[in-house]
């Protein structure tokens, strides 16, 4: 059966390669504010905003904290947050950051202590074993001390580094980052390998995470010659080191975080809504550019838009997607203009368009497409691919247009009721069912990809599929004939799927086509039974048909129109 896939990294693997586990990616919304004054600042120099991020240091049995740990820790966080001002800025948001609380008495960040229930073994890096445990410890401390917690959502964990393995919790999850510390881990270490200070980019990188913010690398020639590296793509290990940067979107993003608001008010995370429809996505080879342009509706006013390559690799993490972000236009649009020479990988590779919409309530809503690079030239694709786990993993089967009973699907090498993911292409409709021949429950995925049917209810239940391209209005239309020689009725239809009750509502009687005419930038395929099933045609434009075959003539039931 199919199952959810997390994408995390041991942390052998982050000590030996500087690549850090992430879970998670959510994300929320911004205004450009520009404002580049000043921010006011408590006694103790850095910044306390009225909801602070939460700091715990967490601490097993038989693994005590090291004796100077508030002081580097308190030390550490301020430089972050320093760091993230100066980049927001950059960016054109004014310096704001995440807050961090004020301990009075010792003029450092407050950091909340708890003692855990249990030693440093029962605590190891898997996230299905110690993410909910030390979450519920956490909490049980916080209903006896409510007043020491600020943020409802947003909590960095330390851990004191562990003394038996390197295997202890370091990774983003939901709103939460777990991260490592020990003693060496100081600003003044900074970029010393020696004192393995690459953690405290791993660090900042995972605390992004619990900031909402998603994995995204640099553009390949329009920010990594001038910026570095991006702090969400493999900026874990070049923070200290080498350039590193917050890209636009991700202070997009934290500009509409709950703990970087610099006066009270305004509620964050509630219940939102929202829709995205792809209305272009255009390529110029000569001026290698991708123009992409869509429409939305939302519960909420969605100050920005950002879009995310994320190329389907071997292993699948998103770590490599790169991120454009624009402002929307006219409260329900967006355009961006791509330029292909930002992309790092391209060759002939397929590739997730995810659209994310952030709202201002910091919550996101995203929808994804399917498409491709063939030769360094991005293309829309026409092929369907169910995957066996959810977030693209396990094994896949790629589908062209049509209709699969069980059977098909088995002898594409689908298993039965073992689809966990759909990638869908730009400007296709997929309609699902969970019983053989086009029976049972349905769930219908128009023009955009899901990357869990959890979500849809549909996990592990599909029998049977439909896949057509979405009905357009684009001016290219199919004519089709009654009679021979262009005779009889004359009915025009665009590129979608028709079954009979399709045909028969726009005009057409059924087993009646007798002659097209297909333009040059279409293709037809007739069916002679209902639901895109049995022998099937094909005329590819620009193409005129005076008269059909004896085989096909008076036998069309259903038709797909799509791009040539």
């Amino acid at each position: 059966m199919a199952k959810q896939m997390i994408t995390v990294f041991g942390f052998y693997a982050l000590l030996a390669t500087g690549t850090y586990g992430c879970k998670k990616y959510e994300a929320p919304a911004s205004d450009k504010s520009g404002n580049t004054t000043a921010r006011a600042v408590n006694t103790a120099g850095f910044i306390t905003n009225p909801v602070n991020l939460n700091v715990v240091y967490f601490i097993p049995t038989d693994n005590p904290a090291p004796s100077d740990y508030k002081t580097r820790v308190s030390e550490y966080l301020i430089y972050f947050q320093n760091w993230v001002k100066s980049e927001m800025n950059r960016n054109g948001f004014g310096e704001k950051t995440f807050g961090l609380p004020l301990d009075s008495a010792t003029n450092k960040v407050r950091l909340i202590t708890i003692n855990a229930q249990e030693g440093q073994a029962s605590y190891p890096y898997s996230a299905s074993v110690s993410a909910a445990k030390i979450i519920n410890e956490i909490n049980v401390y916080k209903a006896s001390h409510p007043s020491e917690f600020s943020s409802n959502n947003h909590t960095l964990l330390l851990l004191p580094k562990r003394t038996d393995v390197f295997d202890q919790p370091y990774y983003g999850w939901g709103k939460n980052c777990f991260a490592v510390d020990h003693a060496g881990l100081s600003v003044a270490n900074l970029g010393n390998a020696a004192q393995v200070s690459t953690l405290m980019g791993g660090m900042l990188h995972e605390l992004g995470h619990g900031l909402n913010l998603p994995h995204d690398e640099e553009k390949y020639t329009s920010e990594k010659p001038s910026l570095g590296t991006s702090l969400m793509g493999s900026g874990n290990s070049t923070f200290g080191y080498s350039a590193t940067f917050l890209s636009y979107g991700d202070c997009a993003i934290l500009d509409k975080n709950e703990v970087f608001q610099p006066a009270s008010g305004g509620s964050f995370y509630t219940s939102s809504s929202a829709n995205i429809v792809l209305k272009q996505f255009d390529v110029n080879t000569t001026a290698g550019t991708i123009t992409i342009s869509g429409k939305y509706t939302s519960s909420h006013t969605a100050p920005h838009a950002l879009l995310y390559f994320d190329p389907v690799t071997t292993n699948n993490t998103d770590h490599n997607s790169v991120q454009w972000a624009v402002p929307t236009l006219n409260n329900d649009s967006f355009r961006v203009v791509c330029n292909i020479n930002d992309f790092r990988i391209k060759g002939t590779i397929d590739y997730n368009l995810n659209i994310r919409l952030i709202l201002a309530n910091g919550n996101l809503h995203t929808k994804s497409y399917a498409f491709k690079f063939v030769n360094d030239v991005p293309q829309i694709v026409d092929s369907l691919v169910l995957y066996q786990n959810c977030s693209y993993g396990g094994y896949k089967v790629s589908l062209p247009f049509g209709s699969y009973t069980t059977a098909e699907l088995v002898a594409k090498g689908l298993t039965d009721n073992d689809a966990s993911s759909v990638s869908l292409p730009i400007g296709t409709t997929a309609v699902l069912f969970d019983g053989d021949n086009f029976s049972g429950t349905t769930v219908t995925l128009a023009d955009g990809s899901s990357s869990c049917l959890q979500s849809n209810g549909f996990n592990d239940k599909l029998s049977s599929l439909i896949f057509v391209p979405a009905r357009s209005s684009t001016s290219s239309m199919v004519n089709f004939y009654k009679h021979c020689s262009y005779g009889g009725y004359n009915i025009a239809l665009g590129i979608g799927g028709y079954t009979t009750a399709d045909l028969v509502a726009a005009g057409i009687t059924n087993n009646d086509i007798s002659s097209l005419k297909v333009p040059a930038d279409l293709k037809v395929t007739l069916y002679d039974d209902d639901n895109y099933r049995g022998a099937v045609y094909t005329a590819t434009g620009a193409v005129n048909i005076s008269c059909l075959s004896a085989s096909f003539n008076d036998k069309t039931s259903s038709l797909i129109i799509s791009k040539k």
